[in-house]
């Protein structure tokens, strides 16, 4: 329900809507079969694991989803004792990558935890968000400006003949 709210919420402003997830999503179904993915609650496991199939389906990619909720970890960070949370978040990680090509954490909140571990495994990939994210919106608006130039100049050459 919420997905499809997105959809139609996106399809009517003028502006790219970028998820945070969705370049990490997509770098992980091109790196792997299986597919890791943490979450501190059912709600955001049950809708990663839908973008991840969408994602698969759009290229073509067949994937096993291997997630797991990491009991505990929501509620120690809501009550501030976000060290508890991070050892619940990296312990979880550790399990899940024995099993797993490509991992990540569902939950930005997850990020703290999972970039302690990138680099530490040397067959499985470990991704977080941000910075897939951030090279997203850089290219989206690089391609933004590109076309705004192409216009401007179009018009401008227009004047000048």
């Amino acid at each position: 329900m919420r997905l499809a709210i997105v959809h139609t919420v996106t399809s009517l402003v003028p502006v790219p809507v970028v998820r945070i997830d969705q370049a990490m999503l997509r770098r992980a179904v091109t790196m792997g079969q299986r597919i890791g993915v943490l979450a501190t609650l059912m709600s955001t496991m049950a809708l990663t694991t839908d973008l991840i199939g969408r994602v698969a389906s759009e290229l073509g990619r067949v994937v096993e989803v291997k997630g797991q909720i990491v009991d505990g970890a929501f509620e120690r960070a809501r009550a501030g004792d976000f060290a508890g949370h991070d050892d619940l978040v990296r312990r979880a990680l550790q399990h899940v990558i024995a099993h797993s090509d490509v991992v990540f954490p569902a939950q930005a909140s997850m990020v703290r935890a999972a970039d302690q571990l990138v680099g530490q495994t040397s067959q499985v990939q470990v991704l977080t968000s941000p910075r897939p994210a951030m090279e997203q919106i850089a290219a989206l608006i690089g391609a933004q400006n590109l076309a705004r130039d192409w216009r401007l100049s179009r018009q401008l050459g227009e004047r000048v003949s």
